[in-house]
């Protein structure tokens, strides 16, 4: 068990809340649909919707410390929808993204054939905080144990629903190419460096290995990355007190080495980062 990495954040470290991290969000939203305004109706209802980082479940006000991002997502809702429920209230259109992620949900995910990614998601929770993977997965210990969940791509590929639902590719262009607005900053860099500096978690998985971890730390924070693994990589963010690894979608290290080790490794690091820092108190 190494839940010691997430002791509460020092007052010193400023962390935003909730409620401002919603209302950035909200305002990302209603740039992204301003851009995408002139798509008509009819090509818009066959795009899947964006995706925006979801701060753990909906009736939990605390700040997750524990972040995980995957590539992106699979047939995520409708984009008509958001947008007229932006239309309506900009508040809306960020329920709408957001309130499906709850204990269910992820559970409900995490079974047999369903999506692998909340499977491992899970499977590492256990190990962090010390139960089985059976334990973690009931609702009401779930909601005790928060974590963020990101994609590094706001808008799922091409191939993924929009061209079997008959999207023209320059529909699809546009509205990919507006929704970088939600994942990269003002100088182009894409990653979770919104969601790192504004939430501050004490852990972020990065579940994408085709993800530039290097030059995304290496532009955003000045920092290297570390090799532990052929699949898994490491560092640490002193600004944010954030450990970040990064590893392949969970598919494929059952492929390579298994769940069990992956995690066992992911443990072993946290805990001979633990040592260092006591070492040098």
């Amino acid at each position: 068990m190494v839940s010691f990495i997430l002791e509460k954040v020092s007052m010193e470290i400023e962390r935003k809340t909730k409620e401002e991290v919603k209302a950035y969000y909200i305002e990302q939203l209603g740039k992204f649909l301003a851009i995408i305004a002139d798509i008509p109706n009819d090509e818009i209802r066959k795009l899947p919707a964006v995706h925006i980082p979801i701060l753990g479940f909906p009736d939990c006000d605390e700040m997750p410390e524990i972040a995980f991002y995957g590539m992106e997502t699979n047939t995520w809702g409708s984009m008509l929808e958001l947008r007229n429920s932006y239309i309506k209230d900009p508040e809306s259109a960020y329920r709408y993204i957001t309130e499906v992620f709850n204990p269910h949900f992820v559970i409900d995910c995490a079974r047999p054939r369903q999506s692998i990614f909340f499977k491992y998601v899970i499977a590492l929770l256990a190990g962090i905080y010390g139960f089985t993977p059976k334990q973690i997965k009931n609702e009401v210990e779930l909601k005790k144990h928060l974590f963020i969940w990101g994609n590094i791509m706001s808008l799922e590929r091409y191939n993924v629903s929009a061209k079997s639902k008959g999207v023209k590719w320059e529909t699809f262009k546009k509205a990919y190419d507006a929704s970088a607005i939600l994942n990269r900053l003002p100088n182009g860099n894409l990653g979770p460096t919104y969601i790192v500096r504004a939430c501050r978690p004490k852990l972020l998985f990065i579940l994408y290995w085709d993800f530039n971890l290097g030059n995304w730390i290496k532009n955003e924070f000045g920092i290297d990355k570390d090799k532990i693994q052929n699949h898994l990589y490491y560092c640490h963010i002193e600004e944010t007190d954030t450990h970040v690894f990064k590893m392949p979608h969970p598919v494929f290290i059952n492929r390579c080495i298994g769940w069990h080790k992956s995690i066992n490794e992911v443990l072993e690091r946290l805990k001979i980062n633990r040592q260092i820092a006591e070492s040098n108190h």
